[in-house]
């Protein structure tokens, strides 16, 4: 079938109730500003605020237009690499010997 839109996962979230409340799974995303660069609050806070999911996506679109509230794009917070670790200790060395960063910013 086709891919889901991000419009779509929104409205399921919404349409998700929690428990005996009148809030929906929506109100547990957490919601940050995409271009907010201060430090991310702690899975604490974040338990405190009810908002402690984080939900992001890869593929689909790219990450330039608004996604709905709660819902991000990976590449604006995260990174990826190409690259396949045999085991734990091999990513140990990589990282510890010249892993860099190669996209965006280093403070994301």
């Amino acid at each position: 079938g086709d891919p889901i839109s991000l419009e779509d996962i929104d409205t399921i979230a919404r349409s998700v109730p929690l428990g005996n409340s009148n809030r929906a799974f929506a109100d547990r995303l957490y919601r940050r500003d995409r271009y907010d660069y201060s430090d991310w609050p702690t899975l604490a806070e974040l338990i405190r605020m009810e908002q402690q999911v984080l939900f992001f996506y890869m593929g689909g679109p790219d990450g330039s237009e608004e996604p709905p509230p709660g819902i991000h794009y990976f590449y604006e917070y995260g990174m990826s690499t190409h690259w396949a670790y045999a085991s734990v200790s091999e990513l140990r060395d990589t990282v510890m010997n010249g892993c860099q960063v190669h996209r965006r910013s280093s403070n994301r």
